[in-house]
């Protein structure tokens, strides 16, 4: 049977971390268990699910690297019941039975995750899973979106402010020119005179 181990202290004590892990070693080998690996959280508290060694451990037990589960005690996994049941729910629906055991050497199988007369509290562990997925990223937002231009400068405002431009343009150039004195019939008499004829007659 292969099994995992995991030890918490909320303060960082190497001393009383590595005594857990141990006596949760000891009792794998008097039980004939092979312990594929060891997870800890020295210095995390028990009332939040976002530990280091606690998602590593709930990683491997999703990819079936272990059987059994075995910590010191259920509030070595959680500080709170409806965070507990989401640990234990999930470990059992993966096939894993999760073992207590205690500095004497003796175990509890947590058969009922919130205890008896627990039954009550169903909600808080509903409430506790949707705040687990609800704090989980699903994704991340590298840069913020930039409206479109067109939301502000549509096509036809686009095109009536280039038009207005350049006749503006247009309208400066020819002031300029009849300031100036440069007028089409000054640089070209018989050209202008010629072209007035033209006009006059297509108007007929």
């Amino acid at each position: 049977m292969r099994a995992a181990i995991y030890a918490r202290i909320a303060c960082a004590t190497e001393e009383r971390i590595l005594s857990q892990s141990a006596t949760l070693r000891s009792y794998a080998a008097k039980n004939g268990a092979e312990v594929v690996e060891e997870f800890t959280d020295d210095g995390y508290s028990g009332l939040r699910l976002d530990r280091p060694g606690l998602e590593r451990m709930r990683r491997l037990a999703a990819q079936g690297g272990f059987d059994v589960l075995l910590t010191s005690g259920p509030d070595r996994l959680a500080r709170k019941h409806e965070l507990l049941a989401v640990i234990l729910e999930e470990l059992k629906g993966l096939g894993i039975k999760t073992v207590f055991v205690d500095d004497g050497g003796d175990n509890v199988i947590a058969d009922n995750p919130l205890g008896p007369g627990r039954a009550g509290r169903w909600p808080e562990l509903e409430q506790a899973k949707v705040a687990e997925v609800r704090d989980t990223p699903l994704f991340t937002l590298i840069e913020a979106a930039e409206p479109p231009l067109d939301r502000f400068f549509p096509k036809r405002t686009r095109l009536t402010l280039l038009g207005a431009l350049l006749g503006a343009a247009v309208a400066v150039a020819w002031i300029a020119l009849r300031a100036t004195g440069w007028t089409a019939e000054a640089l070209d008499p018989e050209g202008y005179a010629s072209l007035r004829a033209a006009l006059r007659g297509w108007w007929r």
